[in-house]
């Protein structure tokens, strides 16, 4: 939880730091106050990550596993149970949804004459015929490249 809050790089120095500081970095109540050193200048001068403001992922993670211990003592003190969400064990499993009825196939769509137009201002249909018109791409014309005139600015002189 601390790597999310200050980044795994500084948790990486703090860990070293702590083995230097004969703490045991994988303990949280050793390693927590290796953390807020970070911040002082005689630790992170030597750190490879640098300075980092220690005593925030301290205060995170302490917020979390207080928040932690508020829902397990709710829980284990009420006599109501709290199904997790999207989870059914197999005796409390959702029926299985039926499948759709099978529809009968699509009919072919209807030949209409190709003479036919919609009347204007309405979409085609689908059942509306689309000619198809061959494509050409037009032919390119080559322009002549003509360079700009340039215009001749009037120069400014200085004279000293």
């Amino acid at each position: 939880m601390a790597a999310y809050n200050v980044g795994m790089g500084h948790l990486y120095d703090a860990r070293r730091l702590a083995r230097e500081l004969d703490r045991d970095p994988d303990i949280w109540v050793e390693f927590q106050e290796v953390l807020p050193l970070l911040a002082k200048p005689e630790y992170y001068q030597d750190l490879r990550y640098g300075y980092a403001r220690g005593t925030e992922p301290v205060r995170y993670v302490e917020r979390i596993r207080n928040y932690y211990d508020i829902l397990s003592n709710a829980l284990n003190d009420s006599d109501t149970y709290i199904e997790p969400l999207h989870s059914y064990p197999e005796t409390m499993a959702p029926p299985p949804e039926e499948p759709p009825p099978e529809e009968p196939p699509p009919e072919p769509p209807s030949e209409a004459p190709a003479t036919e137009e919609p009347p204007s201002g309405e979409p085609l249909s689908e059942e509306s015929p689309i000619e198809e018109l061959p494509m050409e791409e037009p032919p390119i014309e080559e322009l002549p490249m003509e360079e700009p005139p340039i215009e001749e600015l009037p120069m400014e002189t200085t004279e000293p």
